[in-house]
């Protein structure tokens, strides 16, 4: 993997891994995608490094299973909250149930941005435990189709609030990107 910006990249065979850092070391950013990221992907993430003191990003190598990275990535969560500092994950799709696991079991964060939130019936009774601020980031299927993974994790959490990313069919972030990143800077500028 190459990277044109300034990033430390780490590779194992399972997942790969990013850190931008932007200063001292008071926020941490991680974002846990559950697809392979090309190299324009990775580029547009730049965009964020400027928002937290530390940005992390972790993406399963092409051929992978998702099991596999999320046990993988879990490691990593447990590893970068070790140091006292405010604590955002912007988990993506299938990724999703095992992040709010997670939370639920004890893994303390500061907000929680899900995009594209893939459902799981066996988190439902955890949904409900999850007080934590969260934004959901959804795509819709043509001009008024919602996403109904989407809407559910809005239904059964309390303080989660949702946008919707208008003609986006895919990952909004990639596709609608401006969009995107704004409703996040909001979010997060939001106490």
């Amino acid at each position: 993997m190459t990277t044109k910006f300034n990033a430390v990249a780490l590779k194992n065979d399972f997942y790969s891994r990013l850190n931008m850092r932007s200063g001292n070391r008071s926020c941490i950013a991680v974002f846990l995608f559950d697809e392979y990221l090309n190299e324009e992907q990775l580029c547009l993430l730049e965009n964020f490094k400027n928002q937290c003191d530390e940005l992390e990003v972790l993406f399963p190598n092409p051929g992978q299973g998702i099991s596999r990275y999320i046990l993988e990535t879990e490691k990593v969560l447990h590893e970068l909250r070790s140091e006292p500092r405010k604590f955002v994950l912007v988990a993506f799709g299938r990724i999703v149930p095992a992040i709010i696991r997670l939370i639920a079991s004890g893994l303390a964060i500061t907000k929680l941005i899900m995009v594209n939130p893939e459902f799981d019936s066996d988190i439902i009774t955890l949904l409900s435990r999850i007080d934590v601020p969260s934004l959901i980031i959804s795509s819709t299927r043509g001009k008024n189709g919602y996403n109904i993974d989407s809407v559910k994790y809005h239904d059964l959490m309390s303080s989660s609030s949702i946008t919707y990313i208008r003609q986006t069919t895919g990952n909004p972030l990639f596709e609608k990107f401006t969009q995107s990143f704004n409703s996040m800077l909001k979010f997060l500028a939001d106490e």
